[in-house]
């Protein structure tokens, strides 16, 4: 109760004006008041017939005891927040996935980039109901699809994703970030931009570190291992030097860490079982509840409604015979 408030305090005024209108009203038609001025108090009580007053509920008591559960009901009394209506709880979500050749690497089998694809398809199912979009990058960014809550749509693009389809090498997580936060600036709610990559140019921190400044979010989740594997080509081959040597990729984890480090970023690694995909829901959803509740979006439960039933009880006593008040001027 420690977030018990009222929403409209200033109706409580009801309340001393009930107990006001009370008292004026007994007072106005109080037996004893037109004799007390002229004969003594206590042989008054002994000349008046029937001087005490009626027990039971007057109907100045029900419209007195109605006004102030009616000020009560409508200050608003609460104590808990309330989700928003028609599912705009669930929070927006842009994956971008590194499509750079070294995600081709196979220390997490089949390869980076296949179990990457894999954990978006699982994302989509953990987060059904909510929009999803999927942005690619290497040397350029490129938008694959907006925010949607088909999940099959996901399922016609995800498969034919390969390194090869990229125009040019690198990482321009950059580029893929302000693709993504175009997309979140159109949404309802705020959103998570959700980085799945094996490496990062630290160049590029200072437009991640603005952009966490605002109210969009970025994950990033990390595939890969220190000690990196071997990279396929797009036939499935094991790609070799001029020496017959099997190439190698290793995931660059100094830059990673660099990036959380410094623009502020949760960072967590593809795990084999759900555990990663669970974080990046809970991140996003803790995300979207934190601004709602400092932008004050997030609306409060009303729970006056609960007194309109004794208010109509009360309210039914008026439809009795005689059941009057004598309103003074």
């Amino acid at each position: 109760m420690t977030a018990f408030h009222f929403l409209r305090p200033w109706w409580l005024l009801l309340i001393p004006m009930a107990v006001a209108i009370s008292w004026l009203w007994r007072r106005r038609f109080d037996a004893f008041g037109p004799w007390r001025n002229l004969v003594d108090e206590r042989l008054l009580k002994h000349l008046l017939v029937n001087p005490k007053p009626a027990l039971g509920l007057r109907p100045i008591d029900s419209i007195a005891i109605a006004m102030a559960l009616s000020g009560l009901a409508v200050a608003g009394p609460t104590w808990e927040r309330e989700p928003p209506p028609f599912g705009q709880d669930l929070a927006p979500m842009i994956v971008a996935l590194d499509l750079s050749p070294s995600m081709n690497a196979i220390d997490a089998p089949p390869s980076r980039l296949e179990r990457a694809k894999q954990k978006v398809q699982d994302l989509l199912k953990l987060r059904k109901g909510s929009r999803t979009g999927l942005v690619v990058y290497s040397g350029s960014a490129h938008l694959v699809l907006p925010p949607a809550e088909d999940a099959a749509l996901m399922d016609l693009y995800l498969p034919a994703l390969q390194s090869s389809l990229m125009p040019k090498a690198g990482r321009d997580a950059a580029a893929a970030l302000r693709i993504a936060g175009e997309l979140l600036a159109k949404e309802q709610t705020v959103g998570t931009v959700l980085f799945i990559t094996d490496g990062f140019d630290t160049k590029q921190i200072d437009a991640f570190r603005a952009f966490s400044s605002g109210n969009q979010q970025a994950l990033l989740l990390t595939v890969g291992t220190v000690d990196g594997g071997p990279l396929r080509d797009p036939d499935g081959n094991i790609q070799t030097d001029e020496n017959g040597r099997p190439l190698r990729a290793a995931m660059d984890k100094d830059s990673l860490e660099q990036l959380a480090s410094a623009a502020d970023i949760p960072v967590a690694s593809l795990t084999l079982d759900d555990a990663d995909i669970e974080w990046v829901q809970r991140r996003a959803q803790h995300h979207l509840r934190i601004v709602e509740a400092s932008s004050g979006t997030m609306r409060w439960k009303e729970f006056g409604y609960y007194l309109c039933f004794p208010i109509a009880l009360l309210a039914a006593l008026w439809f009795r015979r005689g059941w009057v008040v004598r309103w003074a001027a």
